[in-house]
């Protein structure tokens, strides 16, 4: 008994899901990025800019002479969070 695979499946297949995957990675950074980030991003300080987005992206470090933005990365964390909390939701609705 044997079994014939045809390869061009395979490659179709792979090319489409590694589309998909990329649509929907743009699609969602674009939520964390533009609805949930706006949603929890608030002027505790009164100085007319968006706390998280502006006080935590500013963050820098110095290792000698190496500067390191550790704010950006911190964003990057949050905003990973918020998408692990929104399919984590979305997951337990459907």
């Amino acid at each position: 008994m044997s079994i014939n695979y045809s390869s061009t499946d395979y490659i179709k297949t792979t090319i489409l899901i590694t589309a998909l995957a990329a649509v929907s990675s743009e699609l969602l950074s674009s939520l964390a990025t533009h609805i949930l980030i706006p949603l929890i991003d608030g002027d505790c300080n009164n100085d007319g800019k968006p706390d998280i987005s502006h006080n935590i992206r500013s963050k820098q470090s110095k290792v000698g002479k190496k500067i390191l933005y550790t704010g950006e990365f911190m964003f990057v964390i949050i905003k990973f969070i918020l998408i692990l909390l929104f399919l984590l939701l979305l997951r337990k609705l459907l």
